[in-house]
């Protein structure tokens, strides 16, 4: 993934978008704004009008333009951005949007974990049944105390 991405127009992505072909997206930050880079099969494509990149003044307004698209999840990548040139606002603002990355990255791990576990399941009720047993227990314990 580290070649440079291929143009691709909004009429064009709008198209790969609504035949489900968009594997993954990322608004990419610059000290200009942000772009949005996606990944379809091997390609890694860049919105672009006239081969120019497509520039959003802010990471909401990108936002903005991917639920327009239908498209309600997307990483941010700040690798691009040169930190010691940044005001101590955007450094903030980026640095949180690294940490939520970083909790959606793990959550999803905690996720893919949990749903590959083959591990028997035990049903709420037998659960509830379980700590009802053990709540009586410690309040028989303390009662004697």
């Amino acid at each position: 993934m580290n070649s440079a991405p291929q143009p691709i127009s909004h009429i064009a992505l709008t198209g790969l978008v609504a035949a489900g072909k968009i594997e993954s997206c990322s608004a990419v930050g610059q000290r200009a704004g942000w772009y949005l880079k996606v990944k379809q099969g091997p390609a890694l494509l860049a919105l672009a009008s006239e081969d120019d990149l497509k520039i959003f003044p802010t990471l909401s307004a990108l936002g903005d333009y991917l639920r327009g698209l239908g498209i309600t999840s997307f990483l941010s990548d700040t690798s691009e951005l040169d930190q010691d040139a940044l005001d101590p606002e955007t450094k903030e603002r980026l640095n949180e949007a690294k940490q939520a990355a970083e909790y959606g990255a793990w959550f999803r791990q905690q996720v893919q974990e949990a749903l590959n576990d083959r591990r028997p399941t035990t049903s709420h009720s037998v659960v509830q049944e379980k700590f009802a047993k053990r709540r009586a227990a410690s309040l028989k314990k303390l009662a004697k105390a």
